[in-house]
């Protein structure tokens, strides 16, 4: 069972825009956590690498902000992807994989794949 949150357009919760859910992946040295948001569709429309233990200069690069930015690069690749079938470019995916950490990027993108899963599953009866 996977604990989410839902996102509604105000208090009165009356308009359902989404969902968030922390998924969590084995990298190459730690366990990455990630918060995810996504819309009712399954589009994601937030990411945020919570916690992660990876090896400096690589792995870490999971949260890395390139000079000029203000958000993380890698990150930011998942916006707008449908949180069901993202991959990584190695596994022929869209998600550009960060060089020498390919455990990491996958840590991170299977993890948001089994969580958005769970989530649908947790959800069906429901609906």
């Amino acid at each position: 069972e996977i604990k989410f949150y839902e996102g509604y357009t105000s208090l009165e919760k009356t308009s359902l825009v989404g969902y968030a859910f922390v998924s969590a992946g084995r990298g190459y040295s730690s366990t990455i956590e990630t918060m995810v948001g996504v819309d009712t569709s399954g589009a994601i429309i937030g990411i945020r690498v919570l916690r992660q233990v990876e090896t400096p200069g690589l792995g870490t690069r999971v949260e890395e902000i390139k000079y000029g930015e203000s958000d993380s690069w890698f990150q930011r690749q998942f916006l707008r992807k449908n949180a069901e079938v993202i991959n990584v470019d190695k596994d022929g995916g869209d998600i550009q994989s960060i060089t020498g950490a390919t455990i990491s990027s996958r840590a991170v993108t299977r993890s948001i794949v089994s969580g958005f899963k769970d989530l649908k599953a947790q959800l069906s009866p429901q609906q």
